[in-house]
């Protein structure tokens, strides 16, 4: 399949090595391709660190920078009304929010409040019917109470630039592109030119 972003950031990180290709496929005569595409997978990631951790965790915030990091899918939740994350979601990152199927909101709370849900402990943290909450632990997703057991929800998470399916690293020309949107193309491509300038120097 056709990745059109993720080719331009090799091609760009290409001229800026002074490695210059016509195409992401082609080999330059510094960087093979798979390496401009391992340069660039590495960026990626760290362009999305440097942003969580500059808006100190805060994924609504995320979204706000990054709407094109926000992902809806339908899960069927267990009997136990949870789900455990799998293939199709190995993207995830971090829940936003839920929707159940008569169009109830689904609350996200921190991952560190699992607990204190669980237990009912603090009375503003108890779910109700009307008032569904969703935490993810553990890469299971919970539904807090558990009045949609066995039924179908429709989910909001923040993704990670890697593969849906099975998690790993983006291809050039594979079944997914680069995530983020061009806007974004230099800051990545800088990331992925200090690496490379990096390793040359050790």
């Amino acid at each position: 399949m056709a990745t059109p972003k993720f080719d331009r950031l090799s091609i760009e990180l290409s001229r800026r090595i002074n490695d210059a290709v016509s195409s992401a496929s082609t080999n330059g005569d510094t960087l093979s391709a798979n390496d401009r595409t391992a340069y660039i997978n590495k960026a990626l990631l760290i362009f999305q660190n440097n942003y969580i951790k500059g808006v100190k965790g805060d994924l609504y915030l995320y979204a706000k920078l990054f709407p094109e990091m926000i992902t809806q899918t339908q899960i069927t939740l267990t009997s136990n009304s949870d789900y455990t994350i799998g293939s199709g979601m190995k993207n995830y990152y971090g829940l936003l929010s839920g929707l159940t199927t008569n169009d109830k909101y689904i609350r996200s709370v921190p991952s560190s409040q699992y607990h204190v849900i669980k237990s009912n402990y603090l009375p503003t943290f108890t779910p109700t019917a009307n008032y569904p909450i969703c935490v993810e632990f553990g890469g299971i997703i919970y539904i807090f109470p558990n009045s949609y057991a066995s039924t179908n929800i429709k989910i909001l998470y923040i993704t990670t630039p890697i593969s849906p399916t099975d998690g790993s690293f983006l291809v050039q020309g594979g079944s997914y592109d680069s995530p983020f949107n061009d806007i974004w193309n230099n800051e990545i491509v800088s990331i992925a030119e200090e690496l490379f300038k990096t390793d040359i120097k050790e």
